[in-house]
């Protein structure tokens, strides 16, 4: 069964479709800024003083994120860490 995509009506909220594919915005020429180009980036945050950004693969930014908790414009974070989700499973455990 297909839907079809409506404009909602005034008062009304367009619900997003769950099935719909997530978009990232980081890409595979995003590097870990500590790393260099060995590592490839999830996380952007951008510097509260001076607006720069700082990539950091999933390492490093477990590493500094606590450390970056008042430096950092939170509303302009990008973590999509979720990418390497491999539902928790350990490697050779696919038999158990």
């Amino acid at each position: 069964m297909s839907t079809v995509a409506t404009t909602p009506k005034p008062g009304q909220q367009r619900v997003a479709d769950s099935n719909a594919p997530k978009v990232y915005k980081l890409t595979a020429l995003d590097r870990c800024d500590r790393c260099g180009p060995s590592s490839q980036a999830y996380v952007r945050v951008t510097m509260k003083e001076t607006g720069h950004d700082l990539l950091f693969c999933g390492h490093h930014y477990n590493k500094f994120k606590f450390d970056l908790v008042d430096l950092i414009d939170h509303d302009k974070t990008i973590n999509e860490y979720d990418r390497l989700d491999t539902g928790n499973r350990l490697i050779g455990s696919e038999n158990s």
